[in-house]
Formats: structure tokens, sequence, C-alpha cells
């Protein structure tokens, strides 16, 4: 069975924010949101789309979250980006 692939890429505001999209081994995608509260705390959101053969019909919206997985990845690995954005696993 296939691993799951998590990819992060680093916010450009100052409250240390990131984006992490989870791509499971069954199809399904897992999005979360990370940073600082108003108060410096650590703050978490996290919303799931479940493939077709498992749950709902969110066909465009997978596709469209494994691209952006895809271009997250070059981003990380671009010379020209800065060492604070190279994403954290």
């Amino acid at each position: 069975m296939p691993e799951d692939k998590k990819i992060t890429r680093m916010g450009d505001g100052h409250n240390h924010s990131a984006l992490t999209i989870r791509l499971t081994h069954d199809g399904d995608v897992i999005v979360t949101i990370s940073g600082l509260d108003k108060d410096g705390k650590p703050s978490e959101a996290t919303i799931e789309f479940c493939a077709p053969f498992g749950g709902e019909y969110h066909l465009r919206t997978i596709k469209a979250f494994y691209l952006l997985s895809n271009a997250i990845e070059k981003d990380n690995k671009d010379k020209k980006s800065p060492k604070r954005y190279k994403g954290r696993q």
C-alpha cells in the first residue's frame, strides 16, 4: 500500500502560518492551515475531501489540491526561494 504524502508551504505573514496538504494512500485530501492565534498560541484548522470511491464527489477540488501540492513541492525545491519558505515536513 502506498504511503501518504504530506507537503507544507510556509506563508508570507508574520504569524508563522503554513498550509499543509496530505494526500492519503486511498485518494483523500486533507488540508490543514496552521499558525498562531492573536494571543500567539498555536492554532490549526483541518478539512478533508474524500475520494469518489469512498465518500463524496469532489473530483475537481481533489484534482486542484494535487496540482497545488505539485506546485508547492516545486517552490520548496526552488533555489531562488528564501530559506524560510522551504517548507516543513
